[in-house]
């Protein structure tokens, strides 16, 4: 299934369902043009992508309710400088916002990849019932367009023949369902993929390449920062969770404050409480040093370590 901002493309999928498996449809509407995965512009650094996704997402403005986007996966939402977002967070910051007001206080479009992942306990879900609205989500991927339109995808089709060497292209298009029937964006070139300046998504942004993973690897042995990139390639981009908490615990261990950050919010979330003391006594060291983020413990109700 295909979304736009979260409204079902009933027309589109009706035509694709009703052709051959190899029949596609085009839409105008998603992308310009298309370029090969070997094309230098899907090895543009991740940063210069990050600020194309920040311009596609910010021209993305449902007119009757409030919409706002960010990095997200796995059922978690990042800022941008990969710093996880308490649901109650997302909802401070938009209870105060001077949007969110009239009409647009009615119902919340999130668009974050994963968001209504996990059902009631999404979190699309928690952040609703926080804000006591409506908040959609996708249920994997988020896509953002040029033009400033959300598409949530499912089953993205590639190009090439593995999946472990998309690096940072975007998909060609989608299979429906567990059907046969796909929704291909450049069927006129069978090496094409979409051209990240027009359709961008957050896994994506932070794709790597097998040598890029290989060279980063190789630095992340002495660097929190490689190490943290690491993470949010295996989280984002690969959805491992596995891996992505080894690199993390990595970067946290090299002291990078982010990676601590992210540490205790996942301590607190696990709901262990031999994981809480830890939890607590990282929250307590980042708050004492002037860490840029909300104190965590004050969403779990805990109290001070003891000294």
């Amino acid at each position: 299934m295909v979304k736009f901002a979260g409204r079902t493309v009933l027309a589109l999928l009706a035509l694709t369902c009703a052709l051959p498996t190899e029949t596609f449809a085009k839409s105008a509407k998603l992308v310009a043009d298309c370029v090969s995965p070997a094309d230098s512009v899907t090895r543009t650094p991740t940063d210069e992508m990050g600020n194309w996704l920040a311009k596609f997402s910010s021209a993305w403005n449902e007119d009757d309710d409030y919409s706002i986007s960010a990095y997200g996966a796995l059922g978690r939402v990042f800022s941008s400088d990969g710093r996880l977002i308490h649901p109650r967070e997302m909802a401070t910051a938009i209870q105060t916002s001077a949007s969110f007001a009239g009409k647009k206080r009615k119902e919340v479009w999130l668009g974050a990849s994963d968001s209504l992942a996990g059902g009631d306990k999404s979190y699309a879900e928690q952040l609703s019932r926080l804000l006591k609205v409506k908040v959609h989500g996708c249920e994997a991927d988020a896509f953002f367009m040029k033009k400033g339109a959300m598409l949530c995808g499912w089953n993205p089709v590639y190009v090439t023949s593995s999946s472990d060497s998309i690096g940072r292209s975007m998909p060609a298009g989608f299979k429906l369902g567990d059907s046969d029937f796909m929704m291909l964006f450049c069927p006129s070139q069978a090496s094409a993929s979409i051209d990240p300046r027009s359709m961008l998504s957050a896994a994506a942004v932070f794709g790597l390449y097998p040598d890029e993973l290989t060279d980063l690897t190789a630095k992340a042995q002495t660097d929190g920062s490689a190490s943290f990139r690491l993470y949010q390639y295996y989280w984002i981009a690969k959805r491992d969770r596995e891996k992505a908490i080894g690199w993390l615990e990595k970067s946290a261990d090299q002291g990078f404050a982010v990676a601590r950050y992210n540490i205790a919010y996942e301590l607190f979330e696990s709901g262990l409480p031999e994981n809480a003391d830890l939890a607590v006594r990282l929250s307590q060291q980042l708050a004492g040093q002037g860490f840029p983020g909300p104190d965590l413990r004050q969403y779990y109700g805990a109290t001070t370590a003891e000294q």
